[in-house]
């Protein structure tokens, strides 16, 4: 009986061996798959080497539109794939720590099932049976496999791309200790002011007015004026009163051109030509690029300040006159710098995350360019313009970029606390509504308190623009969709698609309503509800990459052909 009860035992030892085999394999292949996408995108950036054959065909055929789209194609590709890659890596860890337990769990089932002891003889000290010996060399090889898996483990979850860091706040400051109030607008012009990207609160909220919900190019209806576009750019209008401000790029230089908003008349064209001459190698649109004029301009109502991908910022006086410029540093890549100035006061802030010598966050003076203060910056490339609102009583700029979300007390530039939720090259900036931060990171969807926890995360498509809220539903413009959210849990409420298309103009909330348009021209307003509720669908038949500009009833949009504005 004893003999069987022992051959029982054996036979579940080698059956809990066996199992502890195929975890292992499992494990090994889970770390070497997690292993070789971390080590490979642990500091990527986005390379064009795919598109070099593309180019050069494009090059020696400028005007071939298919080869343009071709373009695009493989761009697009190459950054899906990408973020495909980066959200991979984080299930894959997941994966490889559940993995790991079985193994550990059989493992430890194994060693502690005893054999039955081997026969002894009277007198004869009795040594470990090969078998055994066998089976503790591998217990021995699985410990230290398992302490290799554990470090990895550890590497990928305490990363500093990992969970939330936070630091303490300091006091806040008075409001005369700031430096500068908020953004002037110009004497007489309030109800005619659209001055930066994405609008007076860098959010996406329109001030009130009654902006049509239809209109027609061909026919003229609800259109002002049109004019036709010779500058290039992926930039967006701005509005100072009666002048309409955007930059662009014609033959290869950059300009800053300035409209009547009246009547769409061209007052100026100026160029911004860098002071030291260089060799820029800046991807055209044309070549699947951000081009020469991705950077929206800003306005305090006296002057203009302008950020092209070279890193050289010019101020303009409302007349088309070169106050001051500056060059910043060098691009590190061939897309050069896409990031918005926005402004606080009497200081231009600028995101620098892809610079050569390194990530800046930086406060430059309105008045000459002179630096007011810099903070070093410690994160993987953006396309983030960043967002300056108050969260907890003190004004602060939120910026994103791979691996956080950071923000700084706007007064110095000094970090306040930052939250482990970003990932991938990201170009959505951050949307704000009473001291609630959302993040639309590659795969995520996060709600962040004033503090930086985290109060929810959802699943959301690639997203190239930034989401708007009203603090009760949030929205984006997806690949292939529109989404909207609970503001209060994150809750998926609809999802209306755009089959074929994409959207990289950010959606704009006036009151109720939310006008967003798609890269192949389709005009969408929709109703800010927990249903869908469509109010206008109008193809353009024109390409729009830039946000529209609102301001007292008129919407100026800027298409890759040319420059409208809607109004009554």
């Amino acid at each position: 009986m004893a003999e069987n009860n022992g051959n029982t035992v054996n036979s579940w030892k080698k059956a809990l061996i066996k199992a502890a085999a195929v975890f292992g394999v499992f494990t090994i292949l889970a770390l070497s798959g997690v292993t070789v996408l971390y080590m490979k995108d642990k500091d990527k950036i986005i390379k064009v080497t795919a598109l070099t054959e593309l180019k050069k065909e494009l090059e020696k055929d400028p005007n071939n539109t298919v080869m343009k789209e071709k373009i695009r194609e493989a761009d697009l590709k190459e950054r899906q794939e990408y973020f495909g890659a980066v959200a991979l890596m984080e299930r894959g860890k997941y994966a490889l720590l559940l993995i790991l337990a079985f193994f550990i769990v059989v493992a430890k089932a194994a060693v502690s099932v005893n054999p039955k002891p081997p026969k002894v003889r009277k007198g004869i000290e009795t040594d470990t049976t090969p078998s055994e010996k066998k089976i503790n060399a591998y217990v021995s090889l699985s410990l230290v496999f398992a302490a290799l898996c554990a470090g990895m483990l550890a590497v990928m979850f305490f990363d500093s791309s990992s969970y939330f860091l936070s630091l303490r706040a300091p006091e806040p400051m008075k409001e005369e200790e700031w430096g500068g109030g908020e953004t002037e607008e110009p004497s007489g012009t309030a109800a005619v002011f659209w001055p930066g990207f994405r609008g007076p609160g860098g959010d996406g909220l329109a001030l009130k007015g009654v902006y049509p919900v239809k209109f027609d190019l061909k026919t003229g209806e609800n259109i002002k004026w049109k004019i036709p576009l010779k500058a290039t750019g992926y930039g967006s209008p701005i509005i100072c009163g009666n002048k309409v401000l955007l930059t662009g790029s014609e033959k290869g230089k950059f300009k800053m051109l300035c409209y009547d908003l009246n009547d769409g008349k061209l007052l100026w064209n100026k160029e911004a030509a860098p002071a030291a001459k260089k060799e820029l190698e800046i991807m055209t649109e044309e070549a699947g690029g951000s081009g020469l004029a991705a950077s929206t301009p800003a306005t305090d109502g006296k002057f203009v300040y302008a950020l092209f991908p070279s890193a050289d910022l010019f101020c303009f006086d409302l007349k088309g006159n070169i106050v001051w410029q500056k060059n910043l540093g060098e691009p590190e890549s061939s897309y050069g710098l896409a990031v918005s100035p926005l402004l606080c006061g009497d200081k231009i802030i600028l995101q620098l995350d892809k610079l050569k010598s390194g990530g800046l966050l930086l406060a430059l003076n309105t008045k000459d360019g002179s630096t007011a203060w810099q903070t070093k910056r410690e994160n993987r490339p953006s396309w983030s313009t960043p967002l300056i609102a108050e969260l907890s009583g003190k004004k602060c700029i939120i910026t994103f970029a791979d691996p956080e979300a950071v923000v700084y007390d706007a007064a110095d530039g000094k970090e306040l606390w930052k939250a482990g939720v970003i990932n991938g090259e990201i170009s959505s900036s951050p949307a704000v509504f009473k001291g609630v931060v959302y993040a639309a990171s590659s795969m995520s969807l996060y709600a962040l308190s004033a503090e930086g926890k985290q109060l929810w995360e959802a699943e959301k498509d690639t997203t190239i623009n930034s989401p708007v809220t009203d603090g009760k539903f949030l929205v984006l413009a997806q690949a292939g969709n529109i989404a909207c959210y609970s503001c209060a849990d994150g809750k998926l409420l609809w999802r209306q698609d755009v089959k074929g298309d994409d959207f990289w103009s950010s959606p704009v909330l006036s009151e109720n309503r939310v006008f967003v348009s798609s890269i192949n021209g389709k005009f969408i307003v929709f109703e800010l509800a927990e249903t869908y509720k469509e109010l206008a669908l109008i193809e353009t038949g024109e390409k729009v990459y830039a946000t529209p500009a609102f301001a007292d009833g008129m919407i100026v949009v800027r298409t890759n052909a040319q420059l409208y504005c809607i109004g009554k």
